[in-house]
């Protein structure tokens, strides 16, 4: 049974997104190919399915691609009263033992700063101060459809859902850069660098493409070479965040970039970073905090996987806390592959190698491995596309340091010397 003085409080903190999206009545909120939907329309199909919701438990999964069902059930889990939850499997947590203390505007999945997978909550207070930033900071009131290549179930995809229904533009999720050629309104794009990098052949833009805004993963300066010659009218800017904090930074890149540079600080982060350079966050845009079977509560501030260096304005990232690898702007923990991959082997470990393209390629080293076909076949069926490995390798044993530690960064060097069979 659903606590009603709870659900009275998640409507009212909902109807704060709702309440504007009922202003915008006629206005296209939506376009899917030719076809498109209206604000009006959306909310009438979404009252109609948050009936259906009513009686339901606090937690609505939302696993479709499809931006038009996404929209309406996420919507209609915000007017029923519930939480609706993005991106996370129902069968790989217990989620009947999750403490939700606070209100949540919804639930997610990240891979977290100290790796594996974790459920988190985001307030709806904390993306709002977030949105009402960009909007002045990137000059949106001009723009009149805002664009993604992000799944709608990552942070970034959602992110730009909700962030264009909030200021009442027209939203479209894109998979082919051929659309960017045909905007005829002022547009944004929010993607990371590799979309456009993959089909970079195919890149030409309209002049109605007025900005692209880079997440997920660092733009490098080798990359913004290949691009700015196909985006010389576009305003290219780079922002530096994760699912726990969204922006900490951001910077403009139509005059390069420092390859470590990341910006400056985006308004009202303040950071703290100590004698080992590692960074602290404090902001308005905090998440809620993760999940668990133990009481959680919104954070005051957040210790980043990240070393970082701040001079004359400017944050600077010079490497990681943690052993993530960065694939194409997603963040893989290699715990997960090897979660799966060691059912079909001695011993096994997942580590990223160098990439142009991606950032990183997944590389999985194992000790007397099974069916390779077989493997892949579970790894398929257990993690999404993008934690797939793009490398097999064989050894007879996995290297250590000499403190007898495993060193990720150390097997990718081996990786690149050839000491390592393929597999």
């Amino acid at each position: 049974m659903k606590d009603k003085r709870h659900t009275n409080l998640q409507m009212i903190i909902n109807n704060q997104f709702i309440d504007r999206l009922t202003r915008y009545g006629s206005r296209v909120a939506l376009q899917i190919g030719t076809k498109s939907y209206r604000y009006q329309e959306l909310m009438t199909q979404a009252k109609e399915q948050a009936k259906a919701f009513q009686s339901t438990s606090e937690i609505i999964w939302i696993e479709t691609e499809d931006p038009l069902a996404f929209t309406i059930r996420f919507l209609a889990a915000q007017l029923s009263g519930n939480f609706p939850m993005i991106g996370v499997d129902r069968d790989a947590f217990e989620l009947k033992t999750l403490q939700i203390t606070d209100i949540p505007f919804f639930i997610g999945l990240t891979s977290g700063t100290t790796g594996g997978a974790k459920i988190y909550a985001r307030s709806w207070e904390s993306w709002e101060a977030g949105f009402k930033q960009i909007n002045q900071l990137f000059q949106f009131e001009k723009i009149e459809k805002i664009l993604t290549s992000s799944p709608l179930t990552t942070s970034l995809g959602l992110h730009t859902l909700c962030l264009a229904l909030y200021l009442g533009k027209t939203f479209m999720k894109i998979d082919d850069v051929a659309i960017l050629k045909m905007v005829d309104v002022p547009t944004t794009l929010f993607t990371v660098p590799t979309f456009l990098l993959k089909q970079i052949d195919m890149l030409t833009v309209s002049p109605h493409l007025k900005s692209i805004i880079f997440g997920g993963g660092q733009l490098s300066a080798h990359m913004l070479a290949q691009l700015r010659p196909k985006l010389k009218t576009v305003e290219l800017i780079e922002f530096y965040g994760s699912s726990e904090t969204s922006f900490i930074s951001f910077q403009s890149l139509n005059h390069g970039k420092h390859n470590l540079s990341v910006g400056r600080l985006f308004p009202e982060v303040k950071i703290a970073i100590d004698e080992y350079h590692a960074l602290t966050v404090k902001s308005p845009y905090l998440f809620g905090g993760y999940l668990s079977s133990t009481k959680s509560s919104q954070p005051k501030q957040w210790v980043v996987d990240d070393l970082v260096a701040y001079e004359s304005g400017q944050l600077y990232l010079l490497g990681r806390q943690s052993d993530m690898i960065d694939h194409a702007g997603n963040k893989v923990s290699p715990h997960d592959i090897e979660d799966i991959a060691k059912a079909h082997c001695q011993a096994c470990v997942a580590f990223g190698v160098a990439d142009p393209l991606y950032g990183q390629t997944i590389a999985l080293l194992m000790v007397d491995p099974s069916h390779k076909s077989v493997l892949q076949e579970h790894l398929a069926q257990a993690l999404p596309k993008y934690k797939w490995p793009q490398i097999y390798l064989r050894t007879e044993h996995i290297p250590l340091t000499k403190e007898m530690k495993l060193s990720r960064t150390q097997l990718a060097t081996a990786y690149e010397r050839g000491e390592f069979d393929a597999f």
